[in-house]
């Protein structure tokens, strides 16, 4: 349904299993989520009765996520000499 929205849980499992496995910290949706919300970088979000966010028809918010999980990945790896694209075997920072 949302492409985008595949592609970042997609990564955040390969970012977790990282995590795992370095033992280092390098993903976090409620930050990538806090990130995109309060950022304002995304119009079309939309918030239910409750005031959590409505994801299933947005695809900007999902862009957003994207690039908010790959720069905060990236800058994590960077803090311990690491490269994200050497560690996940993809360009994403």
């Amino acid at each position: 349904m949302i492409e985008a929205r595949e592609l970042y849980y997609e990564r955040q499992e390969k970012l977790q299993a990282l995590e795992n496995k370095l033992g280092l910290y390098l993903a976090d949706e409620s930050c990538d989520d806090e990130n995109v919300s309060d950022g304002g970088y995304v119009d079309e979000v939309t918030h239910d009765a409750d005031g959590k966010i409505n994801f299933s028809q947005h695809e900007a918010f999902w862009e957003a996520m994207v690039r908010s999980q790959a720069s905060a990945a990236g800058m994590r790896a960077e803090e311990h000499e690491l490269n994200i694209n050497e560690l996940l075997g993809e360009a994403i920072y």
